[in-house]
């Protein structure tokens, strides 16, 4: 957190409190995440945070339906089998939707789940972990958790702009 602000506050030649203010508005956007927590905040500690991958910044029109989702889900259910990856409730209630929503293609959602799965599994360990986290703050902005707002259907309503669905 400190090292971003810090960066931040040199990068642009401002004060601590805009440099953390723009810090706080780039974690919300999705540019960068959290390497150790999942809450939505940045300060001035020792938290490390990751630029995102430039094809999931919120800018990009990367695939965010339902059907990306399902395949997000089902590969975290898959990785369960062999380590401790939990869902969150609300991410059980959206699979236990979906499943239903989606029954004609499930098919095709457990096999690209289970691809994805076989090609994560060949990654180095580090390599792994990255794109797990990415993932994971990708989807933790497109779809948060009910008592977080979604940032970006805050900004394209201010701007006029509609969700691609």
């Amino acid at each position: 957190g400190s090292d971003l602000i810090h960066w931040i506050a040199r990068r642009i030649r401002c004060a601590k409190p805009e440099a953390a203010h723009i810090a706080l508005m780039l974690y919300k956007h999705g540019y960068f995440f959290s390497v150790d927590r999942d809450d939505s905040i940045v300060k001035e500690d020792n938290t490390l945070f990751r630029f995102q991958t430039p094809h999931l910044w919120p800018s990009q029109s990367f695939d965010d339906s339902d059907f990306a989702y399902s395949i997000y889900l089902v590969k975290q259910v898959k990785k369960s089998k062999n380590r401790v990856i939990k869902l969150a409730d609300y991410q059980v209630a959206s699979l236990r939707y979906l499943q239903k929503h989606l029954k004609s293609h499930w098919s095709d959602i457990n096999y690209r789940a289970d691809e994805e799965v076989r090609i994560i599994k060949e990654q180095k360990k580090i390599a792994r972990n990255l794109l797990e986290s990415q993932e994971k703050a990708f989807w933790r902005l497109r779809r948060p958790p009910p008592d977080e707002s979604k940032i970006t259907d805050c900004v394209l309503t201010k701007f006029g702009m509609e969700r691609k669905k």
